[in-house]
């Protein structure tokens, strides 16, 4: 199969969600999932056969916004997954066996913004989860059974930013998780069995920005997490030759990253905040124990701010209390390693 595509997106995307719980509640599960994006793709060859193409996506200087929000301030909701998400382009590729052999550029200049909240009177029985995800650019490669691999992806953000935020208020909850992650050009691709050849170039100039606050009166487990990184590449191959070329320069808005969690007054257990910043990030690993060979040239770049913040704020006692905070210009890390490790 031979792929050459072509993706424009020139108008704004929004989508926009809401719950309202007046009174009484929702027993069982809670599921409320938003997704706004302004190009997305998906190319598979899943039969042994080759897979071969040019793949280009690009959005205009618009807004990819995705909004959700539940108000149960007098309600109850049990085992919530609540989650809201935004991407400029999106790109996967997945081959079983065969060859990959494929290019794909991208170019956000769009706003980029998912943004959620929630506030709910009580949630009880399972484990409530907050989530917000935005990203400007994305691929995604997964490449199984003997495929053999060798990319060329290019990713340019240069919108005025990429936001992710999530405000979680809960008047008693049993466990509450509440996380944010914001990311300019993010890049994951998997191998195995076979070689993985894979050249990677991403810009990142928008402004990177994760918030997430979350408070609670009364709680078992309350956690908030903030991250946001300009530029992410993670490449492995756990049975086969990883030969990688990674190019990362992070500049403009710079990242910033909040994360708070605060008790605010009544009976509390375990409470966490974490905010991590990174410029730009790479990860690559291949296997220890199968006489192959990992070969790495890296270049990262950062010349902004990069900055972390978090807040833990109690008005009680608590069981424990867990701070976290971790900014990062350049961080990489390439391992070797047994594959079931």
């Amino acid at each position: 199969m031979d792929v050459q595509s072509v993706q424009t997106a020139n108008g704004n995307v929004t989508a926009n969600a809401a719950l309202n719980i007046s009174s009484g509640g929702a027993s069982g599960s809670t599921v409320m999932t938003t997704s706004a994006t302004g190009n997305t793709g998906e190319n598979d060859s899943l039969g042994y056969a080759d897979l071969t193409g040019h793949l280009s996506q690009t959005t205009a200087a618009t807004t990819i916004d995705a909004e959700s929000q539940i108000n149960a301030g007098s309600g109850y909701a049990d085992n919530i997954a609540h989650s809201v998400q935004a991407i400029g382009n999106s790109q996967e590729i997945a081959t079983v066996g065969g060859s990959n052999t494929m290019q794909v550029d991208q170019n956000n200049q769009a706003i980029v913004e998912a943004n959620g909240g929630a506030v709910v009177n009580y949630t009880g029985d399972g484990t409530s989860t907050f989530s917000s995800v935005g990203t400007g650019n994305n691929i995604t490669a997964n490449n199984s059974a003997g495929a053999t691999t060798a990319l060329t992806l290019n990713q340019t953000n240069t919108g005025q930013y990429v936001q992710a935020t999530q405000f979680v208020n809960a008047g008693n909850g049993q466990t509450i998780a509440a996380s944010s992650n914001t990311i300019g050009n993010n890049i994951s691709v998997s191998n195995a069995n076979n070689p993985l050849n894979l050249a990677t170039n991403q810009d990142n100039t928008a402004y990177i920005r994760a918030q997430t606050v979350e408070t609670a009166y009364e709680f078992g487990t309350g956690a908030a997490n903030a991250s946001g990184v300009g530029n992410s590449t993670v490449a492995g191959n756990p049975g086969g030759d990883l030969t990688l070329n990674n190019n990362q320069t992070n500049a403009g808005g710079g990242v910033e990253v909040i994360s708070s969690f605060s008790g605010t007054g009544g009976l509390g257990y375990d409470a966490s905040s974490t905010a991590i910043a990174m410029g730009n990030a790479a990860t690559g690993f291949a296997c220890s124990s199968c006489n192959n060979k990992m070969t790495v040239t890296n270049r990262q770049t950062n010349s902004t701010a990069v900055s972390a913040t978090s807040t833990l704020t109690m008005s009680s006692a608590n069981r424990t209390v867990t701070g976290v905070s971790t900014a990062i210009g350049n961080t990489a890390t390439f391992y070797v390693s047994e594959p079931d490790n």
